[in-house]
């Protein structure tokens, strides 16, 4: 009985200590939650190569600041980038004049309110807002 209730502690630390891990979100408008959202497609956005959404509305991502940790495991499980690679990538593309990069915010909360003035908008931020406007959804990424 007690070696049952380690193991059951042990597994409930498990759980709550990758909860508490840096943690991406995706959000969007209607717009987004309108697509099919995948890695994949998530990838093509934030590369550049994924401009418009079915609706022909351009895409506008957004992202909180490169160097946060819940972005770069976006960058790493999702890009299979680093921060490094990521602005790299997009130096080039400015520089040749073929894409801008996704706008970039220091807050969560701002992209939120960016998402909620541009409903064509996808962004990725680092924690919930407490309260979601309306018109902001949680994305659920299909693999």
């Amino acid at each position: 009985m007690k070696s049952v209730l380690i193991t059951i502690f042990l597994i409930s630390i498990l759980i709550f200590s990758n909860l508490a891990l840096a943690n991406y979100f995706v959000i969007g408008s209607e717009t987004a939650k309108n697509e099919q959202v995948t890695k994949i497609i998530l990838k093509d956005i934030f590369l550049g190569k994924k401009l418009f959404w079915k609706s022909g509305e351009r895409i506008r991502p957004t992202h909180v600041a490169v160097t946060t940790p819940s972005f770069q495991e976006f960058l790493t499980k999702v890009l299979n980038m680093d921060a490094s690679q990521f602005l790299t990538h997009w130096r080039r593309k400015l520089f040749s004049g073929r894409g801008y990069p996704p706008k970039e915010f220091k807050k969560s909360e701002m992209i939120v309110k960016y998402i909620e003035s541009n409903p064509e908008s996808i962004g990725i931020i680092a924690q919930l807002p407490k309260v979601t406007p309306q018109g902001v959804l949680i994305i659920d990424i299909k693999e």
